[in-house]
């Protein structure tokens, strides 16, 4: 009895010196990420908030270094040959017609799709191997890069349909068939987060499957739902690679009233300012990216403050 004892006090030590080193390792792993994004932020604020404080470099008719003082200009005018006049009004609102356009393209089809393949769909014979190999191309394509759906949307919106480049409506339909996969997946995760016995005990009680489904299973995964549709938002507001290959890189110096009317996007318009190659360029990019990065802190913040709300009607 000693020696097993002495042989079982030997393994645990073994396992609790892995379990030690495995934690050693994730804590530097961790430690490793958050000191490059530390650096990088840092990085990325010492050269853009001189933009955004009216202190940068500032190349051009202007010349000269401007003081300090918030410099809305930045984001109220428009773009701009001169990098001291060079603002992301027009980008915006471009970012906001493609944006919303996708949003309402992507999500409905999304959601829609998310309750039939997880509610819906067969359980057995061939219709099960069909949603199988749905959830397949599904799932892989949300793992397909980005610029994909650009090459995609060149090939058919544009060449196939004969869309105008650089349209409104052309960005937003390649945003939309970028983000319904992530849509797809993030409602299937929230629906699948809900206990079958939800739905089991409304059929016991005498409810059909779409009763069961849309009045107690779907008000129960509505915060999940409503979250995964917003950091898919996210998500399109922050493209830039498919939006490149359709021809959103032309100089826009008014904002569209329509569909069919050319734009750009912010991070389009980054991309074509940090090509600049001058300081001043720099600068007004960084700046830009800033201004983005605070645009996406409050998309996802809305998408916690969403889930916080619905969660807590839903617990009413």
């Amino acid at each position: 009895m000693r020696g097993v004892s002495d042989t079982y006090k030997a393994q645990r030590k073994r396992r609790y010196r892995r379990e030690w080193r495995f934690r050693l390792y994730c804590r530097l792993a961790m430690l490793i990420a958050l000191i490059m994004l530390g650096w990088l932020l840092m990085t990325l604020f010492a050269l853009g908030l001189p933009a955004l404080l009216g202190g940068g470099t500032t190349e051009g008719t202007i010349g000269g270094t401007t003081g300090r003082g918030l410099d809305l200009s930045l984001i109220t005018q428009i773009d701009s040959a001169d990098p001291a006049r060079a603002g992301t009004r027009t980008a915006w609102f471009g970012s906001a017609f493609m944006v919303l356009l996708a949003a309402l393209l992507a999500i409905p089809a999304g959601v829609v799709s998310a309750i039939y393949l997880q509610e819906f769909a067969p359980r057995s014979g061939m219709g099960r191997r069909i949603s199988r190999i749905l959830e397949v191309l599904i799932n892989n394509l949300a793992a397909v890069p980005a610029i994909v759906y650009g090459l995609l949307g060149l090939a058919v919106f544009i060449n196939g349909f004969g869309l105008a480049r650089s349209a409104v409506l052309t960005g937003g339909l390649v945003l939309a068939l970028r983000i319904v996969p992530t849509v797809i997946i993030g409602c299937r995760g929230a629906l699948s987060s809900v206990p079958d016995q939800i739905v089991d005990g409304a059929l016991s009680l005498g409810a059909s499957r779409m009763q069961a489904i849309f009045g107690h299973k779907l008000p129960l995964a509505a915060p999940g739902m409503a979250t995964a549709s917003l950091l898919a938002v996210a998500q399109a507001l922050g493209e830039a690679a498919p939006l490149l290959l359709i021809g959103m890189v032309a100089y826009i110096s008014s904002a569209p009233d329509s569909v069919t009317d050319p734009a750009t996007t912010l991070p389009v318009q980054i991309f074509m300012w940090a090509q600049g190659g001058t300081e001043a360029w720099s600068e007004r990019a960084a700046g830009a990216v800033i201004v983005l990065l605070l645009l996406l802190l409050v998309v996802h913040l809305l998408a916690l403050w969403i889930r916080a709300r619905l969660s807590k009607r839903r617990s009413l």
